[in-house]
């Protein structure tokens, strides 16, 4: 049973963002359609979400908008997307509660769009709702700075915390707390939470889940795919690859040309052309490319 569809069919994706960590990938490119595996991180999210009831979506809009609105124009999904157009970046707070203004319901769900995850969403609805949070909060037990006591959020920016997802749980009544003006959230979220104002429930996940919006991230992702396809390495049928030595975890992408190179541990997208070259631990993309330290 999608318990889900009982009290929660709304979404909202952050997708405004400028991804200064992806430069130069994202001067061309906004961070939700970044390819994983061929396909836009958008499509993964909004996929995820419909399987347990949602299919009503609300995305900000800023950075590359023309981009997202064409692409979500050629989905099936169309006409279950609204957009808020920030002509000036609102922060992180002001974007949402635009947002949040535009849907119907009381209850909705947040999700960062540059973020992939397999979590288990009536669950995370379910512990919301019994509980009588104000915002739900999706926590990964990897060191971060979200300090939890008996399934709350009791500070943020303790650095024995555990790691926040990118996905969380969200009251309309929180509106109330919530400027009209440019803002970011979590100064506001950690003196409601000092304060004792509202309630942020903990809900611990142990799915995967990864953030493509550094270079880092993007590897993790793919190599993480590739895994659980039983894969090290892909290359895509309508890649060109000769002469060339490949180690660790490598994805291929149609359209790459690549000749008389050593490769490990990197991911190459694109209208890409390599030739002679020893790459290790990189993003390439168009040309473009970005290292990381794994």
């Amino acid at each position: 049973m999608n318990h889900s569809r009982f009290f929660m069919n709304e979404a909202i994706i952050l997708t405004a963002g400028l991804g200064t960590r992806l430069l130069p990938f994202t001067k061309i490119i906004p961070k939700p359609l970044f390819p994983v595996l061929e396909r836009p991180l958008l499509s993964y999210i909004i996929e995820h979400t419909k399987k347990y009831g949602f299919n009503k979506f609300y995305m900000n809009l800023h950075h590359l908008p023309d981009l997202i609105e064409a692409y979500t124009k050629s989905c099936k999904w169309r006409n279950e997307v609204k957009f808020s157009y920030e002509k000036e970046l609102l922060g992180t707070g002001g974007g949402l509660k635009r947002l949040l203004d535009l849907t119907d319901g009381n209850t909705v769900l947040v999700h960062n769009g540059d973020i992939y995850e397999e979590f288990d969403l009536n669950n995370a609805m379910l512990f919301h709702s019994k509980n009588n949070f104000d915002i739900t909060w999706l926590l990964n037990k990897s060191r971060g700075n979200v300090l939890v006591y008996k399934n709350k959020v009791v500070k943020i920016g303790d650095e024995n915390g555990l790691t926040f997802t990118g996905v969380s749980i969200w009251n309309k009544s929180m509106l109330k707390f919530m400027s009209n003006r440019a803002f970011n959230i979590i100064p506001v979220l950690s003196e409601l939470i000092r304060k004792k104002d509202i309630r942020v429930g903990a809900y611990v996940v142990s799915n995967f889940f990864g953030d493509i919006g550094t270079p880092h991230g993007i590897f993790r992702v793919y190599s993480y795919m590739l895994h659980k396809q039983g894969k090290n390495v892909f290359i895509h049928n309508e890649a060109s690859v000769s002469k060339t030595t490949l180690n660790g975890y490598v994805y291929i992408g149609k359209n790459v040309r690549i000749k008389d190179t050593m490769i490990k541990n990197a991911i190459i997208l694109g209208n890409t052309v390599i030739e002679g070259e020893t790459i290790e631990n990189t993003i390439i993309f168009e040309n473009m490319r970005k290292e990381f330290s794994t």
